[in-house]
């Protein structure tokens, strides 16, 4: 039977209107989950409406970011600050840089649209702030919209008394130029005006130069030539000066009865020669000296102010060093051969036999000196090596593996001279017995009355409120760390205990020896602390540093330092 319902006057039967009705439904199903899932728009219909909406969208963008790079514009040439904009205003504070102990003051910027800080990657590097991993976060300021997953620490110095420490986002290169910290509104809840102001900055005049006429540009190549002649004449005269004096200095070496002209010109070769590679030679030994005192810096040798960075940059120095100490023993052969004269041959050749030797000496001197150094930091912050592998493991950080294979004796030897050395200043005690060392306590009763007893005093304060900075050496963290101190009458200096919590320092009778600068300053002190609670300094006080802190106090370290300390009693807080 053929035809459409209609011409044989009968409809679908209800299973074939079910089915269609399910084909219907499972059509619209995929084209809403294509939709939902991909994008695909169900219709040409539909697409031409979401191109249109899309449209509109950038329209929109497009006008936003015009007029809020014209409010910047008005923002940056001085025009709506602080009271008319409202929502944004001009700080400026100082950020410690924890390496050098320095404050490097930095531009502020308050913005209330912003909910947390953020700082340029070239105050990161001005600052030598530690990047540490963040949250990923997307900001919004004035600049735009970034992510940033990065960020550092700051300890920023505001006006009168007020310092903290914060986590800053670093923004991205391109974000921000021309400000170099911005603070959100959780930081301004929590630090309300404590930068100062700004300084307005006068209006500024663009000079433009004019067209040149043919006339000055006459004048300006004349001068030019002048200069130009003037320099090559000065040139000349420094060459011929300097030429004269190595002929002054050689006549004094010449052989008498040399008259020949050839005889002449030979000895003035090999006296250019020669001056050559002794130039040469000096050069290499000033930069062999600042290799070696960068080492020395890096592994902090007692009596080095500023320690280094990083334990590469040891191996680094060390083996720069040693390079240039070969380079200059070449250098020695090769001025010998260049100036073997048949009066001097003799002298020279062994001067220079002497010189190999003791260039020798001295790179194996040198690389024990800063074994030994290494071995002496290690044991001042209370390390102590249980086995050959623990000993290798440290030394590692400093040397290549072929290193301390090849040099194992002298590592073994430096190690034994630094343990005997301890050994002989440690005060002899006797041996426990099994009562004694069941019931041993952590510390001494000794050290727990001197720890009461340090508590129980309190500092007198003198006539001075006002708080000054200081910046003391972490050796664990290779870093400083800013603190505030007021000055107290007498000898005794103090400390809180919340600053040395946490952290590998000698302690010894509740007293602790911290080396310190003011920010900023080149000079470092070592001064004795005594630790106490922090409740017993004013609110805002993290030390109290004695009047006769200075000279005093070296003689009592000499004292101080020379007996050996229990390493499980150096760590406070662990």
């Amino acid at each position: 039977m053929s035809g459409s319902y209609e011409e044989n006057g009968t409809g679908p039967s209800q299973e074939q209107t079910k089915k269609y009705d399910e084909m219907q439904l499972q059509y619209n199903r995929t084209l809403a989950l294509g939709w939902a899932i991909a994008g695909i728009p169900s219709s040409p219909d539909h697409e031409k409406y979401l191109k249109m909406k899309e449209h509109e969208k950038y329209l929109k963008t497009k006008e936003q970011r015009t007029e809020s790079s014209a409010d910047l514009c008005k923002i940056s040439l001085g025009q709506g600050r602080q009271n008319n904009s409202g929502d944004v205003q001009y700080r400026s504070a100082q950020i410690f840089d924890e390496t050098i102990a320095d404050l490097r003051p930095v531009r502020v910027i308050e913005d209330s649209a912003c909910r947390v800080n953020f700082i340029t990657p070239s105050l990161v590097n001005f600052c030598n702030l530690i990047v540490e991993p963040a949250e990923l976060v997307k900001i919004v300021t004035l600049m735009g919209e970034f992510i940033s997953d990065r960020g550092a620490r700051v300890q920023w110095i505001g006006r009168g008394e007020n310092k903290g420490s914060d986590f800053c986002y670093i923004s991205p290169k391109n974000v921000g130029l021309g400000i170099l910290m911005l603070v959100g509104t959780q930081f301004l809840n929590n630090h309300p005006d404590v930068f100062h102001l700004a300084e307005e900055s006068e209006p500024g005049f663009l000079n433009v130069q004019t067209k040149v006429k043919e006339a000055e540009q006459v004048q300006i190549q004349a001068n030019e030539e002048l200069a130009n002649k003037q320099s090559a004449e000065l040139e000349t005269s420094k060459k011929r000066k300097k030429l004269s004096k190595q002929e002054e200095e050689w006549q004094r070496y010449r052989p008498t009865g040399s008259t020949s002209r050839n005889s002449r010109s030979q000895d003035t070769s090999c006296c250019d020669s020669y001056t050559e590679i002794k130039g040469r030679q000096e050069k290499c030994t000033e930069r062999r000296m600042e290799e070696v005192a960068k080492a020395r810096r890096l592994i902090r040798l007692p009596g080095t102010q500023v320690p280094g960075n990083s334990s590469s940059s040891v191996a680094s120095a060390l083996t720069d060093a040693t390079s240039l100490e070969l380079e200059h023993r070449e250098l020695e052969n090769e001025k010998s051969d260049s100036y073997r004269m048949p009066f001097l041959s003799i002298t020279v050749l062994k001067t220079n036999t002497s010189l190999m030797v003791s260039s020798e000496d001295r790179i194996a001197a040198s690389l024990r000196e800063m074994v030994e150094a290494i071995l002496e930091a290690a044991f001042n912050q209370g390390k102590r090596f249980k086995s050959i592998d623990a000993l290798r493991n440290h030394l590692k950080e400093f040397f290549a593996e072929g290193f301390i294979t090849t040099n194992s004796e002298v590592i073994l030897d430096c190690y034994l001279r630094q343990q005997a050395a301890r050994d002989e200043h440690q005060p002899s005690s006797p041996p426990l017995s099994d009562r004694s060392q069941v019931g041993e306590p952590e510390t001494s009763p000794e050290a727990d009355d001197c720890l009461e007893k340090s508590d129980t005093s309190i500092p007198e304060f003198s006539s001075d409120k006002n708080n000054t900075l200081l910046a003391f050496y972490d050796p664990q963290l290779n870093r400083f760390n800013l603190i505030s101190a007021r000055t107290c009458k007498g000898d005794v200096s103090y400390i809180s205990t919340k600053c040395t919590d946490g952290r590998c320092f000698p302690i010894q009778n509740g007293e602790i020896i911290l080396p310190w600068v003011y920010p900023g300053k080149k000079e470092l002190s070592r001064t004795r602390f005594r630790l106490i609670h922090p409740d017993k300094l004013p609110p805002s006080c993290d030390s109290a540093l004695a009047e006769n802190h200075g000279k005093d106090d070296k003689e009592d370290i000499e004292e101080m330092e020379e007996p050996a300390m229990d390493p499980q009693s150096n760590a406070t807080g662990a």
